[in-house]
């Protein structure tokens, strides 16, 4: 009891948010084995939401727990020795997972009430900002690719072409629209 009393208080802090929105991405082979009724899903063997998956782990990544370290200034709060001591004190108290519902439920302690509801909403943030810079950055390489295989189509049509006026002037051809027309005008005298 006495120990108990000495302690210094620690609080902790929850922030859950949804994931983003995730397509069926286990895959052409494992969605015919769950048309089969083979969930691997269920049976533990594959995750049912990769998305899920991939959100607890950046959650869980140096990359943000370092991020929330520089940004409540933990090495000092800690009295860690260096920024690395820092991040993994940090990742000793915090937890993140899914809840029933799949949702994503960060969870932080510390020995402010403020500075632990303040960290669990910065990891959520900065979760966030992670997910919209993977977006856009993803978005404009799908850009670029659209544009380059549209710029190469170009070049192979107008080369197509090229090669048909060629081989019109060599063979003595005309165009087939040419054909046409003038057959319908003798058809349309007779």
């Amino acid at each position: 009891v006495v120990l108990s009393l000495l302690m210094p208080n620690w609080y902790g802090a929850t922030a859950t948010c949804m994931p983003p929105s995730e397509t069926d991405s286990r895959g052409g082979i494992l969605s015919m084995f769950t048309q089969l009724g083979m969930d691997f899903g269920s049976s533990g063997l594959i995750s049912t939401s990769p998305v899920s998956d991939l959100m607890l782990g950046i959650l869980k990544s140096r990359r943000l727990r370092g991020d929330v370290v520089d940004e409540f200034d933990l090495v000092e709060v800690y009295g860690a020795k260096s920024r690395a001591h820092a991040i993994e004190e940090l990742g000793d108290h915090m937890r993140v997972n899914t809840t029933s519902d799949g949702l994503i439920e960060v969870w932080v302690e510390d020995r402010s009430r403020e500075r632990a509801a303040d960290m669990a909403n910065s990891l959520v943030e900065l979760l966030d900002a992670f997910n919209r810079e993977t977006s856009v950055g993803q978005a404009q390489r799908v850009r670029h690719f659209i544009e380059a295989a549209l710029a190469d189509n170009r070049v192979r049509l107008e080369g197509a072409a090229e090669e048909l006026r060629e081989f019109q002037s060599r063979q003595g051809t005309v165009q087939i629209s040419e054909q046409t027309r003038v057959t319908l005008e003798a058809v349309a005298e007779l």
